[in-house]
């Protein structure tokens, strides 16, 4: 039980990283054209 709830925990924070990497690259892109 305690692994499955640290699994979902840690696939939570996987996309948490993931989509503040799109959004950092996205603002970086956006820096880059202004």
């Amino acid at each position: 039980m305690e692994t499955l709830k640290s699994l979902r925990i840690r696939k939570i924070k996987l996309q948490e990283w993931k989509f503040f990497e799109d959004f950092s690259s996205a603002l970086h892109k956006k820096t880059k054209r202004g």
